[in-house]
């Protein structure tokens, strides 16, 4: 597979392992993601060589990058309070969020350009970092990155996509993975 693109970065409150969503939006514009697996494997060897090999699913490394994180990233994501002007306070007793994240990338197969939607079930993000540096002789920007693991659903789901011929399609399956209401 050889992707390309990076679009519609969706998050929404993960309420029940079932799973259920709520309170969905999208969190900026996509710069980057990256979907990283990370498991335990180990080989049993006999007769001086490999004779079983087993790896299991452990958690997913999640990175996004994105171009602002918007005020429901806070409240959502990370459990910070949300002023009605926008600004947001951060408590020590604030509480990071299971939530359930979804992009689009996109992929030619056979010549045709195709979308695919991806959506993670479980993913908890760490706070972001902030930084911000002077304008020098040139202008430099910085923008969020987040970070996160994902684990399995009590099924073992951890992760969906969808092949899908346009881009509306892609972002309307992502809403309806997101519990966001698809007009049409």
């Amino acid at each position: 597979m050889a992707y390309f693109g990076s679009t519609t970065p969706i998050i929404a409150k993960l309420t029940n392992d079932t799973p259920t969503y709520s309170d969905g939006f999208e969190c900026g514009e996509a710069i980057e993601v990256a979907l990283e697996p990370g498991g335990s494997e180990a080989n049993l060897y006999g007769n001086n060589r490999a004779t079983n090999s087993v790896n299991r699913f452990k958690a997913l490394t999640v990175t996004l990058g994105v171009t602002r994180l918007p005020k429901e990233a806070y409240e959502i994501i990370y459990g910070r309070t949300v002023s009605d002007t926008g600004g947001v306070t951060f408590n020590s007793k604030d509480a990071t969020n299971y939530v359930g994240f979804g992009f689009v990338t996109m992929e030619e197969i056979d010549g045709v350009e195709k979308h695919i939607p991806y959506w993670v079930y479980k993913v908890k993000f760490a706070a972001p970092s902030s930084k911000a540096k002077t304008i020098g002789d040139s202008i430099e920007f910085s923008t969020p990155s987040l970070s996160g693991t994902a684990i399995t659903l009590a099924d073992g789901r951890y992760q969906d996509f969808e092949i899908c011929d346009t881009e509306t399609k892609a972002i309307e399956w992502l809403k309806e993975k997101a519990n966001i209401q698809v007009s049409g």
